[in-house]
């Protein structure tokens, strides 16, 4: 047990990485379950395609997750090279990258989520 605390007080960017990790899978799967719901539809095109309002959200969500998961590990990872004085190369490419994902995180689901309850 004191070698798992020193190892967690010694090197905490794993568990962050670990943490992002497991959240991105489980982003993932909540996209892949509202694509693959959807799919049918767009094959056969034998249903009427309001019924499918909760299968475009649950896609939608899983992107905006990952998304937003992306922008934390790099403003994690920009904020720990300003801190210790390491250079990330491109460094104002990744700052924009960051900038970009937020925005677009926050502007989305405004403009892309279904409006009304679905069902």
């Amino acid at each position: 047990m004191t070698e798992l605390l020193n190892i967690i007080a010694t090197h905490p960017v794993q568990d962050v990485e670990v943490l992002l990790s497991f959240l991105g899978g489980f982003s993932v799967i909540i996209f892949l379950r509202g694509f693959l719901s959807g799919l049918p539809q767009l094959i056969l095109i034998n249903m009427d395609a309001e019924h499918l309002a909760h299968a475009r959200t649950r896609a939608m969500w899983g992107m905006m997750l990952l998304w937003a998961l992306f922008g934390i590990w790099e403003l994690f990872r920009y904020t720990l090279a300003l801190l210790f004085g390491e250079t990330l190369p491109h460094s104002q490419g990744v700052l924009a990258v960051i900038i970009f994902v937020f925005i677009v995180f926050f502007a989305l689901p405004y403009y892309l989520m279904p409006k009304g309850g679905g069902h």
